[in-house]
């Protein structure tokens, strides 16, 4: 997993290399958010089911997550809905 996290409002992405599969976030504190995500994910906690059995499936290894854009707080539903389209 990459660390390079801020602790400011972005976007980020889960990405699961072995489907191609994209999963995009926004959160005021990225890092805070990876980490969490993370957790959750490592005890079978997260809130998207379908991420959640690729994770279980394939393992914490074919995933990588990066933050893709750092922004103002009130641009975060824009960039994420921008990224989703």
């Amino acid at each position: 997993m990459n660390n390079e996290f801020t602790n400011s409002p972005g976007v980020y992405v889960i990405v699961n290399r072995a489907t191609d599969k994209v999963l995009v976030r926004a959160s005021v504190n990225v890092r805070n958010s990876v980490t969490r995500d993370i957790t959750q994910l490592s005890n079978g906690e997260f809130d998207n089911e379908y991420l959640q059995g690729d994770w279980n499936e394939f393992g914490e290894d074919v995933f990588e997550v990066r933050q893709v854009i750092a922004c103002p707080y009130p641009r975060l539903e824009y960039w994420e809905g921008y990224m989703t389209a």
